[in-house]
């Protein structure tokens, strides 16, 4: 299969016919690619982001609440994400509508990383930001934490 970007060839890829394989005495399937590396070049993005692995280690907590089925997993991420700078992550992997729960109510269950990029945190800290993500959660998305 041929590859173009914006109408120039830039590579191919695909499987190598049986009866080339096996005349090199090669008995299982085979794929290839190629790319010309400068027209690639040439369509890349040129804005490239790194970020190092992290030096300190980061603290991963669970949380589980119950909220009108209407609220959405970017408003709640969002708000998560804004209450402290320790907050690394919030991932979403859990949701759960429907049995007791009522037709509009959901249950949803997050993952929370905290790290520093500088030190090691301390149970006291995370403590803090958490007793605040618990509180936001319940006002101003009038959550009921599962617990």
């Amino acid at each position: 299969i041929d590859i173009y970007a914006e109408g120039a060839y830039i590579g191919s890829f695909g499987e190598m016919h049986p009866l080339i394989t096996k005349k090199f005495g090669i008995e299982s399937r085979v794929g290839f690619f190629y790319f010309y590396f400068d027209e690639l070049v040439k369509y890349s993005k040129s804005h490239k982001s790194y970020s190092p692995i992290p030096e300190y280690p980061g603290v991963k907590r669970d949380i589980s609440f119950v909220l009108d089925k209407k609220v959405e997993h970017e408003k709640i991420k969002e708000a998560i994400l804004g209450i402290d700078a320790l907050v690394a992550e919030a991932e979403v992997f859990d949701v759960y509508a429907g049995g007791k729960l009522g037709e509009d109510k959901k249950s949803m269950a997050y993952h929370i990383l905290f790290r520093s990029p500088r030190r090691t945190l301390e149970a006291k800290e995370i403590d803090a930001i958490w007793e605040k993500i618990v509180k936001v959660l319940e006002l101003k998305f009038k959550a009921e934490i599962r617990k």
